[in-house]
């Protein structure tokens, strides 16, 4: 890492590898200058924080865009943090139906969230009705996923956005033979640089600063949380929850952290936070 810009904000990583990356990917914040932190909150706020942006901001895109004219939004991996910090942002629908796809091992799990309208397994897709103008939310990047969809519902599939894969690590592929919407890829960065053209770079932190501290209370609310945290100390432990992620046996009520050395919840000096994740030091 080579810091640049240095603030009592933050700063930004100017590793010559990473220069050609929208400076969000790149921007570090400390916590002593971030209205959002909450050191009780800080394994949730390290998992959270750099998802929330890009849930955030897709959520805004598809307000913006009027939900390309949908009365449905189809979110798959609806249980990923993600997917379902999108669908917490999309609060004010309007009365459009927005419907979590998900596996049937998660099934209880989103219906507990609160966020989705509806929960439908992936098994149980033929039986959505498919006249209604609907819109794809991709989160699992499966393709055989999102050939089902697209042949269900045919001409009232309006738009398929591609949001992420938890499914494998492909990136999106053109495929000829898909029927309906081509899928086009949300990048984020783009949705940001209009948002601060539109309402100055100020006003948009201030937006999503709030949107923040919304998810987070909800996320962590004691009576009824998201999400729980689990901490594992060491980089067996890491290895340990990888190798579980990558067979899909991962618990999504648990938001695992692990740390280096053991240390107190909430004493940290300050947390870095870059586009896709977050580093937390830890004073002696």
């Amino acid at each position: 890492m080579r810091p640049e810009r240095l603030t009592q904000r933050g700063f930004y990583d100017g590793t010559e590898h990473r220069s050609e990356l929208p400076s969000i990917y790149n921007q570090y914040t400390r916590c002593a200058a971030d209205p959002v932190y909450l050191p009780e909150l800080e394994n949730i706020q390290a998992l959270l924080r750099p998802l929330f942006i890009m849930s955030f901001m897709l959520a805004d895109f598809l307000q913006d865009n009027a939900f390309f004219g949908a009365r449905r939004v189809m979110v798959s991996s609806a249980s990923s943090k993600t997917a379902f910090g999108t669908a917490f942002c999309l609060d004010a629908r309007n009365g459009i139906c927005l419907t979590g796809l998900t596996s049937a091992k998660n099934a209880d799990f989103v219906q507990t969230l609160g966020c989705y309208d509806e929960t439908v397994t992936y098994d149980g897709i033929a039986t959505v009705d498919d006249s209604v103008p609907s819109i794809y939310v991709d989160f699992s990047g499966d393709a055989k996923l999102r050939a089902r969809i697209h042949a269900h519902f045919g001409e009232n599939l309006l738009y398929d956005c591609f949001a992420g894969s938890t499914a494998n690590t492909e990136f999106l592929k053109d495929d000829p033979d898909l029927p309906g919407p081509k899928p086009i890829f949300f990048f984020v960065a783009t949705q940001i640089k209009k948002r601060s053209a539109d309402w100055g770079a100020a006003e948009l932190n201030r937006r999503i600063a709030d949107a923040q501290k919304r998810f987070f209370t909800r996320a962590a609310a004691p009576a009824n949380p998201m999400i729980s945290g689990v901490e594992q100390v060491g980089f067996e432990s890491a290895q340990e929850i990888i190798a579980s992620l990558s067979k899909g046996e991962g618990n999504p009520r648990e938001c695992r952290v692990v740390r280096l050395q053991p240390g107190v919840l909430g004493t940290s000096t300050h947390v870095p936070v870059a586009h896709g994740r977050q580093l937390a030091t830890r004073s002696s």
